[in-house]
């Protein structure tokens, strides 16, 4: 997987025989959406699965045509492999927005796949160990993380 290494590497070894990647759930995370290194993993990983997601600023990136590409044509019907934290383009901003926006964005999404495995009965299935008030303690979290940036930056409604 990816370009050969002539230096041995050392720790945690990734290639093509340490991992099975076949058919798993990817979420490739990039503020921009149009870096080399996340459409290059896009790229690597479109061939042991059909299931890549992205998290990007915008909708419209290099990596969202590359996905919605994968996507179209399937007979299991994924309305959008792209996540969007609506930041746009920050070409001379540090990232500070971009990551408490996408911290919030994958909040949410945790929030909404635990509550569904909950609701479906699947925490055998999906390994979660769990108690529904770990997730209204999750929620309150979150809106408390609104509050407390709204307080920061001095935004009053």
């Amino acid at each position: 997987l990816g370009q050969d290494f002539p230096i041995p590497q050392s720790g945690h070894q990734f290639h093509e025989s340490s991992w099975n990647l076949n058919g798993c759930i990817c979420l490739i995370i990039s503020h921009s959406g149009g870096t080399f290194a996340p459409l290059a993993v896009s790229n690597l990983l479109q061939g042991l699965t059909p299931h890549i997601f992205v998290v990007a600023s915008e909708w419209d990136t290099q990596i969202g045509k590359q996905l919605r590409q994968l996507h179209s044509g399937q007979a299991f019907e994924i309305k959008s492999a792209i996540f969007t934290t609506f930041v746009g383009m920050r070409p001379a901003e540090p990232c500070t927005i971009s990551v408490v926006a996408t911290h919030a964005l994958l909040t949410e999404i945790l929030i909404y796949l635990m509550q569904k495995v909950q609701i479906e009965g699947l925490e055998g299935s999906s390994g979660g160990s769990y108690l529904p008030d770990d997730i209204t303690q999750l929620e309150h979290l979150t809106r408390s993380n609104v509050h407390a940036m709204e307080d920061i930056t001095g935004y009053s409604r």
